[in-house]
């Protein structure tokens, strides 16, 4: 007899990658970068931001390849494009409003 209870199945290797990968590759990202150049430079940031997206590359070929699920089951291609736009743009609105609003009230910080 099976000792496994009903529905209970083997998580695939594939998955563990897929969450390793999410967890800890911005901070593995970030360590490669930062031994590449100590120092906070443009370039260190560009490599930085390079091996970050291909961190979400990587994240995503586990997703179809891997894991054989549609992009749709981690939420891209839910919402339609135009929803996604004027979501930018107010929250772009919102943020340029409020730094324009601290910059009146500490002119000092800005350098005015």
């Amino acid at each position: 007899m099976n000792n496994q209870p009903v529905g209970a199945s083997r998580i695939p290797k594939v998955t563990w990658l897929g969450l390793f990968v999410a967890l800890f590759g911005m901070l593995i990202a970030r360590q490669i970068a930062y031994y590449i150049s100590p120092t906070l430079t443009f370039t260190t940031a560009v490599w930085k931001e390079s091996l970050i997206w291909l961190c979400v590359i990587a994240l995503l070929v586990i997703i179809r390849r891997g894991e054989r699920l549609p992009l749709t089951s981690v939420g891209i291609g839910t919402c339609p494009v135009v929803e996604i736009d004027s979501m930018g743009i107010g929250h772009d609105y919102y943020l340029c409003l409020g730094g324009l609003r601290n910059r009146s009230r500490h002119p000092l910080r800005w350098g005015g």
